[in-house]
């Protein structure tokens, strides 16, 4: 039998508000989505959630793979400098910069929760490009993860 969810635990799930899942129950957005006839509450099943909003449960990513895989960085998971460059603030390497739907694959969470936290500054984060994008550093994510 398939994972049932209430509307709040979906919302959290899906990294939205519960208006917007209740909207989309309402609106028969969710297949299979029923409402318990004794507490009156609507119950989604996990899997239409997952559809709905293309959430897909990454397995766990090593951190120090990251670096293991690029032999160009060193131990602390930098980049050299290349001749004639110098970074911001004197540093000898640049920092690896992961995209928010990385570190959210990292660290298990959602793309959403990535920039809330960035939101509200709980996550280093710098902007980049003229979209908004954020890159995170792979020692802030290492930081987070306890690694």
């Amino acid at each position: 039998m398939a994972e049932l969810l209430d509307i709040d635990a979906a919302a959290r799930r899906a990294g939205v508000s519960p208006k917007t899942i209740r909207r989309g129950v309402t609106s028969g957005r969710y297949a299979g989505a029923v409402r318990d006839s004794r507490t009156q509450k609507w119950l989604i099943p996990a899997d239409s959630i997952d559809r709905q909003h293309d959430i897909t449960h990454p397995e766990p990513v090593d951190v120090e793979q990251l670096v293991d895989d690029h032999p160009e960085h060193d131990a602390a998971g930098h980049l050299p400098v290349l001749a004639g460059t110098h970074p911001p603030g004197g540093a000898s390497a640049t920092p690896i910069m992961l995209s928010v739907q990385r570190t959210a694959a990292i660290l298990g969470i959602t793309e959403y929760a990535v920039r809330r936290a960035i939101e509200r500054d709980q996550l280093t984060a710098y902007p980049w490009g003229p979209n908004g994008a954020h890159l995170v550093p792979l020692a802030e994510i290492r930081r987070l993860a306890g690694t």
